[in-house]
């Protein structure tokens, strides 16, 4: 490791801070006479001079960004200086612990806490946004507690000032991955909104000391981002957490339009006084005592008046009498509680839990056990349902690909026996066998000559010196459909093979001059397609014996069967 510079422009260096992408020391300024923070730029070893132009770039655009900022909740820049090739920017220094080393040593903030800290963050960035710069990197690490209790914003790094040409390309990323927005894990075009993203996952995390997102790896992290939602914390109120949802939301036309806003709904949110429940109301139980400290209610029994309650004389009034025992309303004696009719009685002793189900009047109840009166049933509570909602979309999904894929096989077989009933259509009209005579004459419907080798020479008379033999009749597969077939064949062997079947065919029809030239055809088809010599022997071969042997276009033949 290098050792530790004495000076850097002006200013004295009395210690290393940190240690990262950059260098910060401690360091004095005896112009000024003041303790400041300086940030040297620093290149890792082997870097291109391009690489090295980019860093200066974007080290003195972090500089401009914060020089051009005047609020007390981010840290201020006082100058950009190089001194013999060496880039570093003067700032203010700060004291206390990073909002990081806070949640760390606490586990997590309380909510008037947290909510203070963010509402200073808010002040702060709605004033970098104001001058156009967008910090893009807000996050616990980046917050300075000071030990006057002012909030401060830091490291603008990779801030982008919106009036000046952008640096990053199309696509590449900046930031840490668990405070990124999602338009800034896509890499799209971000505005002061993915600072608000950030602000709102750094006030969860401040609240429940978890973050909202969270995964294995980088690529867990992101994908949570885009797509799930966190938890809602339970040890805040409603109106807290609908402002960290807004905050949160994955379009950013959803969320606040300016830190301002969310600033003053957060205000708001902790204005509202806390919803205390309702104390608690006695009731009077008609199958127990009175509520400790309220008298029971009054004892009233008809019988014992002599008159009803509608005026009447009552024919039950007795003096003398007992009144009879009271009935209830469904012709039943009353069980136990508070008598309307009476003194009041011992409720019923229930030793076992309600059983659920149907009364059987075939079933006594044990003593001391309730049963339910008839007519009356209690069905158990549901279960949880058999499919989750998560598998019954699993289902669906493979309920699709299914559908899909059957239809690709089921037009993937039309279209195979389409072709393959083409072929054998193909097939079967080429083999349509004939029944002509064996005459030595072509037929009107000849192939035409086809290109020959140069150095074949060919006799328009040369059939008329093979004898005639007696007339028999020909059978067997047409010729005309097999040379057809070959001038629509692709490839010169499969060609090829059309065509000395179409000349044998002609071969046994004696009708020699025909031959010839499907075997000639097929000998230049083969050649033109790099055939080995022996196939083009087999071809030659082919031609002899359909030409005269006192012929000059035999001799020409057996001069280039003896080349191959």
């Amino acid at each position: 490791m290098s050792a530790q510079p004495q000076t850097l422009g002006q200013y004295q260096i009395i210690r290393e801070i940190a240690r990262s992408n950059d260098i910060v020391y401690e360091a004095y300024d005896p112009l000024m006479h003041r303790r400041v923070a300086l940030k040297e730029l620093s290149m890792p070893a082997g870097s291109t001079p391009q690489q090295l132009e980019d860093r200066v770039s974007r080290f003195r655009r972090e500089a401009q960004a914060v020089g051009s900022l005047n609020h007390n909740n981010i840290m201020t820049v006082h100058s950009f200086s190089e001194d013999a090739g060496r880039y570093f920017m003067a700032m203010e220094f700060l004291d206390g612990i990073t909002l990081r080393k806070e949640i760390d040593n606490k586990g997590f903030l309380s909510t008037d806490q947290a909510v203070q800290i963010a509402s200073d963050v808010l002040a702060g960035l709605s004033c970098a946004h104001d001058a156009g710069v967008v910090h893009r990197d807000i996050k616990p690490d980046n917050i300075q507690l000071t030990s006057s209790g002012v909030v401060k914003i830091t490291d603008f790094g990779i801030a982008r000032l919106t009036f000046q040409p952008n640096l990053t390309m199309d696509g590449q990323v900046f930031g840490t991955p668990s405070y990124m927005s999602p338009e800034q894990v896509v890499g799209k075009e971000i505005d002061q909104r993915t600072d608000i993203f950030s602000v709102g996952v750094m006030l969860y995390e401040m609240v429940t000391g978890n973050k909202p997102f969270t995964g294995d790896n980088v690529i867990a992290i992101t994908h949570a981002i885009v797509n799930s939602t966190p938890a809602p914390p339970s040890n805040i109120q409603m109106p807290l957490w609908v402002c960290i949802q807004r905050a949160l939301e994955k379009s950013p036309a959803m969320r606040y339009h300016n830190a301002n806003e969310m600033r003053q709904a957060l205000q708001d949110a902790i204005s509202i006084p806390r919803v205390a429940p309702a104390p608690h109301q006695p009731v009077f139980d008609p199958y127990g005592a009175a509520p400790m400290g309220l008298a029971a209610p009054p004892v009233i029994d008809p019988y014992n008046q002599p008159y009803t309650p509608y005026g009447t004389p009552n024919p039950y009034f007795d003096p003398g009498l007992s009144p009879p025992q009271p009935m209830s309303g469904y012709g039943q004696p009353i069980q136990g509680g508070y008598n309307p009719y009476g003194a009041p009685t011992p409720p019923p002793l229930i030793s076992a839990p309600v059983q659920y189900g149907a009364y059987n009047p075939y079933q006594q109840p044990q003593p001391g056990q309730y049963q339910l009166p008839p007519g009356q049933f209690y069905p158990p509570p549901p279960g949880p349902p058999l499919i989750s909602a998560q598998a019954k979309e699993k289902m669906r999904q493979l309920l699709i690909a299914f559908i899909v894929f059957g239809l690709l096989a089921a037009i993937l077989v039309a279209a195979f026996v389409t072709v393959t009933n083409s072929i054998q259509q193909s097939q079967a009209a080429a083999k349509r066998e004939i029944s002509v005579p064996k005459v030595s004459t072509a037929p009107a419907a000849a192939p035409t000559s086809s290109p020959t080798d140069p150095s074949i020479a060919r006799e328009s008379n040369s059939p008329a010196a093979v004898p005639e033999a007696p007339v028999e009749t020909y059978t067997g597969p047409d010729p005309r459909v097999i040379y057809n077939d070959a001038q629509g064949a692709t490839g010169g062997a499969a060609k090829a093979r059309l065509l000395v079947e179409a000349g044998n065919a002609y071969k046994e029809m004696r009708q020699f001059e025909n031959a010839y030239d499907c075997y000639l055809e097929a000998y230049n088809a083969q050649k033109d397609a790099g055939a080995p010599n022996r196939e083009l022997r087999r071809l030659v071969d082919l031609m002899i014996d359909v030409t005269p042997a006192d012929s000059e276009r035999r001799q020409q033949l057996s001069d280039l069967r003896s080349q191959l």
